[in-house]
């Protein structure tokens, strides 16, 4: 989503005269992590890390002499399969809401970008099932687990209901000198390959539902 705060310009030698829409940025992100993290700390799914909040961008103001009248900042809110975008929304305009009874110059508005449910494949599912039974015959771990990130599965998981991951090292992703390991790339490519078979071969289906 993209919050925008509004105020008034003015010149810097006389602040007083305008509403800085950054300070006003600054009072509400600071309200909003505060409050979301306290939140996030009574919430929990048994395979996923804990919901998120991210700022990833901010822009505002003219130039340094100048009182800014806007600013706008990009946050990226990560729901568990157990919570719902429409609460996540509600939580973050409720904190705008308050900030605006307490602050009659504070005027900020919520864009939404985009959305995306998180998935939660049934354990019991096939494609759990067959993943494990290829990763045993490979020597891998078995154990389910869950991909904080999103995957382009979020595009198809109404027809498809799974996410398929890449390999790598999760910690690595979106940072400098991202990387991957060629044996990795080996590895996740005869996991596929083998996950692919099990799936598509007629006589190993039947024999699973036998």
């Amino acid at each position: 989503m993209e919050v925008t705060t509004h105020g008034r310009s003015a010149h810097a030698s006389t602040p007083w005269e305008g509403i800085n829409a950054i300070s006003k940025m600054a009072s509400l992100l600071t309200r909003l992590e505060a409050d979301q993290l306290q939140k996030f700390a009574r919430r929990r799914h048994p395979l996923t890390p804990p919901p998120s909040i991210n700022f990833g961008t901010i822009t505002g103001g003219v130039k340094s002499n100048m009182v800014a009248d806007v600013c706008k900042v990009t946050i990226d809110r990560r729901t568990l399969p157990n919570e719902d975008t429409e609460t996540a929304l509600k939580e973050i305009q409720e904190v705008i809401e308050n900030l605006a009874k307490e602050d009659p110059e504070f005027n900020a508005r919520i864009q939404v970008l985009r959305t995306g449910s998180p998935i939660d494949t049934p354990l019991n599912s096939p494609v759990v099932r067959y993943a494990q039974h290829a990763c045993s015959l490979l020597g891998l771990p078995a154990e389910p687990v869950a991909m904080p990130g999103k995957r382009r599965s979020v595009l198809c998981r109404e027809r498809y209901s799974y996410d398929s991951h890449s390999p790598g090292k999760a910690s690595q992703a979106h940072t400098v000198n991202e990387s991957i390991e060629i044996d990795q790339v080996i590895e996740a490519s005869r996991l596929y390959a083998l996950l692919a078979f099990l799936i598509l071969n007629p006589r190993i289906r039947k024999m699973k539902s036998s």
